[in-house]
């Protein structure tokens, strides 16, 4: 999942560990990309055969993510009772 950075400087993407990753590009002599620096642990889910995205940069530069919560920090199930009123006392 990589994307560029608005102004073409930076090549984000995605580590198989869930790093959010940033590479910067120089091209005034051909390609150049530097050693990619992790910028954050997202959990993002890398789904084989997804082509769609789970991430974007904004232009201000802030990552708008869409994360998977993992397993220790699911919420638990709620429980919805209708028509609770008609189990109270009359008034």
């Amino acid at each position: 999942m990589p994307h560029w950075s608005r102004d073409g400087r930076q090549l984000y993407f995605v580590s198989p560990q869930g790093e959010v990753m940033a590479s910067a590009v120089h091209t005034s002599q051909g390609f150049l990309a530097d050693a990619p620096q992790p910028l954050f642990s997202a959990y993002i889910r890398l789904l084989q055969g997804v082509t769609r995205s789970q991430y974007d940069v904004m232009p201000d530069g802030r990552f708008l993510i869409n994360v998977a919560s993992p397993a220790s920090e699911r919420q638990s199930s709620i429980t919805l009772v209708q028509n609770w009123t008609q189990k109270l006392p009359p008034q």
